[in-house]
């Protein structure tokens, strides 16, 4: 049985969730992993197969919880064992740089949307399996919605992030955005306590954003914490430097 605080980690695609994952789980009772820079897509076709010059994401060593509890859930195969809760937390004890860590943040492997929350109830299924979560940690793109859909065209390719859609990608995190808050956030409060982090505040620097964030993960600030946000702006510095064209 494990003793460690749980925080599931919500967010829409391109939000930057493994990263803001990442910089959480640096601070002093998270255990306090590994990270690396990729710069390829995640997903490419004919028509974009190149490695990029500036890094375009970042992967955790832990990678994401591939839950027993969403593997019969009919979205696409997964290509990773399912595993428990336990072992999951096993797996991320193997890879901790702070081996006395007390509290993780981590994401459900495919389906870490705010709406596949909803959708396939996770909030009972979480229940059920007796899988207790401190705090649900939330991302809002906010101000950062621009930044978000310049760097999705490059992320995925799928046509519909495709530079000539700059508008139409804008337009969609707002209204994920406007749906999160309206309904999928309401729903994962049934779950556990939420915090909804403001991206474009804090990937601006907001020092008061980054105190909401430590009051709820319940911590000291890093001393590097604004390095570690320098770390993160670094996935977008092409789309500030380069206009989209919508």
């Amino acid at each position: 049985m494990n003793n460690k605080q749980l925080y599931m980690l919500w967010h829409d695609q391109g939000f930057l969730g493994t990263w803001l994952g990442w910089f959480i789980n640096s601070h002093r009772n998270f255990g306090q992993y590994n990270g690396t820079f990729n710069y390829t897509p995640i997903i490419q076709n004919s028509r974009t197969e190149q490695t990029f010059k500036d890094p375009l994401y970042f992967s955790q060593s832990i990678g994401t919880w591939n839950s027993t509890l969403s593997h019969k859930i009919p979205a696409g195969i997964l290509d990773v064992k399912p595993s428990t809760l336990d072992e999951h937390l096993a797996w991320c004890d193997a890879l901790a740089v702070n081996k006395t860590y007390t509290k993780l943040v981590t994401k459900v492997a495919n389906h870490h949307t705010p709406e596949a929350a909803l959708v396939y109830d996770f909030a009972s299924r979480f229940k059920k399996h007796d899988v207790k979560v401190t705090k649900n940690i939330c991302i809002h793109a906010g101000d950062f919605a621009e930044q978000i859909s310049g760097r999705l065209k490059d992320l995925t390719h799928y046509d519909i992030f495709h530079k000539s859609h700059a508008h139409t990608r804008t337009e969609w995190i707002k209204r994920q955005d406007d749906r999160n808050e309206a309904v999928n956030f309401p729903y994962l409060s049934t779950l556990a306590p939420n915090h909804i982090v403001d991206l474009g505040r804090l990937m601006g620097g907001s020092k008061v954003e980054y105190r909401h964030l430590l009051e709820a993960i319940e911590e000291e600030p890093n001393a590097n914490w604004k390095r570690k946000i320098d770390m993160g702006n670094e996935m977008f510095k092409r789309y500030s430097m380069e206009p989209d064209v919508a």
